[in-house]
């Protein structure tokens, strides 16, 4: 479904998909002039933490709380007191 044209802009191909975007998806827009393995990859700045927040909407929540919302952190506590095999 859709034409995604794999490896149009460099690779790897990134794209999102959601209700906005529908099946068509929309392609990662890249931040500096390296190679899209480097940009996204472990070499430079965090760009796919970065990528993963701003097209998702979201935030990423750390274990220990770091980035976390009050209810995030809350479920983060729940979970522990269960053990690990409740999770």
């Amino acid at each position: 479904r859709g034409n995604h044209n794999p490896g149009a802009g460099g690779w790897p191909t990134i794209r999102y998909f959601n209700k906005e975007t529908g099946p068509e998806g929309h392609a990662y827009e890249k931040k500096t002039g390296d190679a899209m393995c480097d940009e996204l990859g472990p070499k430079g700045e965090d760009y796919m933490t970065m990528y993963v927040e701003e097209a998702g909407g979201t935030s990423l929540c750390a274990l220990n709380g770091s980035g976390c919302s009050e209810r995030q952190v809350k479920y983060i506590e729940k979970m522990k007191g269960k053990g690990l095999e409740a999770q």
